[in-house]
């Protein structure tokens, strides 16, 4: 007889072989080459404001179009409308006070969903639209019943109640409402499994799985009418070996291995780290591009059926929490679910992340969109200061190295040079011409636009500490200049400079915090391009009093 165990065994080789082709090369399904690039999502003249802090923060006349198969980056400081854009084209369940509708107060959003097979080619959809109508036909239709069966009813000689026009009213209002509540609600729900939102706010990771899940059902959970329990657990033993999870013990030794974490039941959710945490939510998020794309229900209730694609994945910072062995894999993830077909709006920080998934990219400034849709390369181009800054440093390394070396002959040139060409070297000649201003700013004036922040500075710190390290190994007793921090701690007198705008002056305070984190004090705030408040032209007027309240708050 054969033992139950290795009947479990066997399943789960079969679910290895049945989920491992669709991990292994490519996620889901491969769309057809000519609906690559078609237009997916797209916004005109969109706007937003938040009730509570409607000047701040929001979103104005943006523009842009989403297309498949390719990704488009989101470039911006703080503040400036990014994640907002994100929300209000990805519609995400917020938990807490977050969670609103996200209708734009201007603009439209629409949406083109893939074909599923078998099943007739959905048209343009408006996420935020589209159920009004249906719910006023729907209550009509039960107002009018309710009316016809009920009718009027006399009550006395000559008082007779309309009985049937109250109840045609009450139902009518309350089965319009009851029937809009329920088909925005699936509607939403529709659409958010064709826009799939990841992000590393509002402790999403915390909300979308459960403390006392298993990392296979935390991962697959919302897969369960597509795969089977030993498919479920294949998939995220796939995922989980993909992208580098881990769990080590006390002295940092590695415990297990994917598959052993896939069907420990033990493991859950809430025993884990918050960076592991985040990296369970974003594999649950991506899940779905990676199930079979093949199935179909042979009757209603019953079966396995393969999920909807997902069209749009919108990661707003996703990669954030995840440390450096993990982030690469999990770029390699996202970039396997774009070359499927699926259209990705990415929002970071780090330009690395950037270049590596999109094709194009936006700049975003005050909620609009100040330069793009441009090619990422072209958007980002370093500029030509930065570009002579990169020359000057690469001459100095090899004028360095020929004095160094009596044997340094041409192809010893050629091949530094070569070494030098990356863009790593050009980050340190710029912060190598940076350290040269700050240096200057012992006894000369010095502006820098776009201050660079505290945590920026203390990079740099550590920077001249290294190269300290290394003079000191190179000759016992060589010393190094001090460091930009260390002029700016102790020589320089540090102004910051402000437009009297909300947005800038709260960005100046943020700044003056952030300095002081890194031990520079700011000696006070420059107020620029002011206007009188006493202007004969009412509009200039109100401007002037506006920036008066601005200054207010950077004197105070």
């Amino acid at each position: 007889a054969v033992q139950p165990a290795r009947l479990r065994s066997r399943g789960r080789a079969r679910a290895r072989e049945r989920i491992g082709a669709r991990v292994g090369e490519r996620p889901r399904r491969g769309l057809h080459p000519g609906a690559m690039g078609r237009k997916v999502l797209e916004c005109a003249d969109l706007a937003y404001e938040y009730d509570h802090h409607r000047e701040d923060f929001g979103l104005q006349d943006v523009t842009l179009k989403l297309k498949a198969g390719k990704a488009l980056g989101v470039i911006g400081l703080n503040g400036a409308g990014k994640s907002t854009l994100c929300k209000v084209l990805a519609k995400p369940n917020l938990p807490g006070a977050a969670a609103c509708d996200w209708r734009p107060t201007k603009g439209r959003v629409r949406f083109w969903p893939a074909a599923v097979a078998g099943e007739r080619a959905p048209t343009r959809v408006d996420p935020h639209e589209g159920v009004r109508a249906a719910a006023g036909l729907m209550g009509f239709l039960v107002a009018a019943t309710a009316a016809v069966a009920l009718g009027p009813a006399e009550v006395a000689e000559d008082v007779v109640i309309d009985r049937g026009t109250i109840i045609f009213v009450a139902a009518l209002v309350l089965a319009t409402w009851a029937t809009a509540t329920y088909l925005r609600r699936d509607a939403d729900a529709r659409y958010r499994r064709r826009v799939v939102y990841c992000s590393t706010e509002h402790d999403l990771a915390r909300h979308e799985t459960n403390d006392a899940a298993p990392l296979a059902d935390a991962i697959c959970g919302p897969l369960r009418g597509a795969l089977d329990k030993a498919e479920r657990e294949a998939l995220a033993e796939r995922l989980l070996a993909w992208s580098g999870f881990a769990v080590t013990d006390a002295d940092g030794a590695t415990k297990g291995d994917a598959p052993a974490h896939a069907r420990d039941a033990s493991l859950t959710c809430g025993a884990l780290s918050g960076g592991q945490r985040h990296l369970v939510y974003f594999l649950r998020c991506v899940a779905p591009c990676f199930c079979p794309a093949d199935r179909a229900r042979r009757w209603p209730l019953f079966g396995k059926r393969s999920p909807p694609p997902v069209d749009v994945l919108v990661l707003d910072e996703a990669f954030n929490c995840l440390d450096a062995d993990v982030r690469p894999r999990c770029l390699r993830l996202a970039l396997e679910v774009k070359a499927a077909g699926t259209a990705l709006l990415v929002v970071a920080q780090d330009m690395h992340e950037l270049a590596v998934l999109c094709d194009d990219a936006i700049c975003v400034a005050g909620g609009r969109v100040a330069q793009g849709p441009e090619p990422f390369a072209k958007l980002v181009s370093p500029s030509p200061k930065h570009r002579a800054a990169t020359r000057a440093y690469v001459e100095r390394a090899v004028a360095r190295k020929r004095a160094e070396d009596a044997s340094f002959c041409a192809a010893d040139e050629a091949l530094l040079r070569e070494e030098l060409d990356s863009p790593c070297t050009e980050e340190l000649a710029v912060f190598d011409a940076f350290a040269g201003r700050v240096a200057a700013a012992a006894g000369r004036f010095v502006v820098v636009d776009t201050a660079p922040t505290g945590h920026t500075l203390m990079l740099l710190d550590q920077t001249g500490e290294y190269q300290a390290n290394v003079e000191r190994y190179r000759a016992a007793g060589a010393r190094a200049g001090p460091t930009p921090l260390e002029i700016l701690r102790s020589e320089a007198i540090v102004l910051c400079c402000a437009l009297p705008e909300p947005t800038p002056v709260s960005e100046a305070l943020a700044l003056k915090d952030d300095l002081a984190r890194a031990g520079v004090r700011v000696a006070g705030f420059l107020a620029n391009q002011l206007l009188p408040p006493d202007s004969a032209h009412p509009t200039l007027a109100a401007r002037g009093r506006a920036q008066a309240a601005q200054v207010v708050r950077l004197a105070s």
